[in-house]
């Protein structure tokens, strides 16, 4: 990977774990995330978008289900430590103060 899909990658990622975040449940479809990503400039296709939640789930910040043909993420307390900037993860951008 170059430098620059770094910084975007780490973005996006930061960006899902947030839209988990917000959520009552803390879940969210791969559909939904990535209807919500396009509108912050991150667009990805689907096969990308799951890409990225494997890596997150590999990181045991979210856990996903499928339902139907929709993957579920579920933010884990790991994955709102990230969001929270309490824990630092190597790959995923910090928030600014403010940000979440």
């Amino acid at each position: 990977m170059n430098a620059t899909r770094d910084v975007i990658f780490a973005d996006m990622r930061l960006y899902m774990l947030i839209l988990l975040h917000d959520q009552g449940d803390f879940s969210l479809n791969d559909v939904v995330i990535k209807t919500a990503l396009e509108q912050i400039g991150h667009r990805y296709s689907r096969e990308v978008i799951l890409g990225q939640l494997e890596w997150l789930k590999r990181m045991n910040l979210v856990t996903l289900d499928t339902v139907g043909r929709y993957t579920v993420a579920t933010l884990t307390e790991w994955g709102d430590e990230c969001v929270l900037g309490q824990t630092k993860v190597p790959g995923i951008r910090r928030p600014q103060p403010g940000e979440v």
